[in-house]
């Protein structure tokens, strides 16, 4: 048998080759023709909405004046697309940030995109960014979001982190806390506790929503983006969510 293997050992390394090669070339072609089909019925399901409908990519900064988009030293871009606009702006956010690593201080890009959604405020509120992780307060979940709030610090520049005693595993930064914290007192976060995966972030009258749906679940396509068919469900809780914080600012 050793022999066997001895003398076809090209052969098998070229088709375990091959096999590899034709896998990777299956799931890039699937990709492609999974983000073309996503396109399709997303833009079908503006039109059936009354939703204008734009490819993009665009400037995410055209859609969300917001400083969480706007390009600077690691944000090195920031687009929109999948855009359906109407009495709310949805697209799918592309952003690709820069780090350095190593004694050469080589650069390393990474990608990322999640679904949105823009709302208009009556009035500013002082700019935040919260997410809910999980509402469990003990166990193995609120260890790795202890992690991830300690890694959140040492990568945090311009924001600070700011405690909500009664949800350790809610994430939430911002410049002015003496002014944030009445938004999230223990009655009003309440409302996130079903609604792990989701995100928001202001900036004065901008209010952006988004979504895990891989950390949300609730029968949604588990994916780094809003599936087409969950769409009217992405947009009532976004709504939902923008009902909450809107009287915050009247």
């Amino acid at each position: 048998m050793s022999d066997f293997f001895a003398a076809h050992l090209a052969t098998v390394v070229y088709g375990v080759f091959a096999l590899v090669t034709l896998l990777i070339i299956w799931a890039v072609v699937g990709a492609i023709l999974g983000s073309r089909r996503r396109r399709s019925n997303i833009k079908e399901w503006a039109f059936r909405h009354g939703y204008q409908y734009f490819d993009g990519p665009m400037p995410a900064t055209e859609l969300a004046p917001m400083k969480a988009v706007t390009p600077d030293g690691k944000l090195i871009r920031a687009d929109a697309s999948n855009i359906a606009q109407g009495r709310v702006t949805l697209f799918d956010l592309t952003m690709t940030t820069r780090s350095q690593f190593g004694r050469r201080r080589a650069n390393q890009d990474s990608t990322k995109t999640m679904s949105c959604a823009i709302f208009k405020l009556a009035e500013p509120l002082p700019r935040f960014q919260f997410s809910a992780v999980t509402a469990a307060d003990s166990g193995m979940q609120s260890t790795m979001m202890g992690m991830v709030k300690s890694l959140a610090a040492l990568v945090a520049d311009t924001h600070d982190m700011i405690p909500i005693e009664s949800r350790p595993g809610y994430l939430l930064r911002g410049e002015e806390a003496e002014r944030i914290k009445p938004l999230f007192t223990d009655e009003r976060v309440k409302f996130f506790d079903d609604k792990c995966g989701w995100s928001v972030e202001v900036d004065g009258t901008c209010l952006m929503v988004s979504c895990d749906p891989a950390m949300y679940e609730h029968g949604w396509e588990r994916s780094t983006v809003v599936d087409e068919k969950n769409y009217d469900d992405f947009v009532r809780i976004s709504q939902q969510v923008y009902d909450h914080f809107l009287h915050s600012s009247s």
